[in-house]
């Protein structure tokens, strides 16, 4: 009869690791169903188990499948987006594109901040917002002093996000 116990405890067991399983390796529900049939049998042998001296084993069975499986998702799923194939689902980029990403935002920082100083030609009138070209790109600008026609020149002295500011030279 002992072996109805030991079957029964290592079936709720595998029915527990198979659910985990399901989360970390993609079986279309195949694992689950093993683990729906794991935690079944499992009960099904505690319950045999007690059947002449009652029925705590089988409790204790189903007490332990509601409180692990729960459990057990939750800490898998804890862990699961810091997997590769939990990072590649959610779309979360990985060290070196987070830090490629960086260093090209970095570079076009740099290089929007060196426009600083330099002089640009309205192509669409500010009023106060409008499109400056400057080395043969085309930017939102907002003028500081006004108004300014189309084809004057204006004095980039500030970024502010992906707009220039700018200030009318004549």
């Amino acid at each position: 009869m002992d072996s109805l116990l030991t079957w029964g405890l290592l079936l709720v067991a595998a029915s527990v690791l198979l659910v985990v399983a399901e989360i970390f390796i993609p079986s279309m529900g195949a694992l689950s169903i093993g683990a729906a049939a794991a935690a079944i049998g499992g009960i099904v042998c505690l319950f045999r188990y007690d059947a002449e001296a009652g029925t705590q084993w089988g409790f204790v069975g189903v007490g332990l499948i509601l409180l692990l499986i729960p459990s057990a998702i939750v800490f898998a799923m804890k862990f699961w987006p810091h997997t590769k194939l939990g990072r590649r689902i959610i779309g979360t980029p990985s060290d070196e594109e987070r830090e490629r990403q960086l260093e090209a935002e970095l570079a076009e920082r740099r290089r929007r901040d060196a426009l600083v100083g330099q002089e640009a030609r309205v192509v669409v009138d500010l009023r106060p917002v409008g499109t400056v070209e400057l080395n043969g790109e085309r930017f939102e600008a907002v003028c500081d002093s006004g108004f300014v026609d189309r084809g004057k020149a204006v004095r980039v002295v500030k970024i502010d996000g992906g707009t220039l500011r700018v200030r009318s030279l004549g």
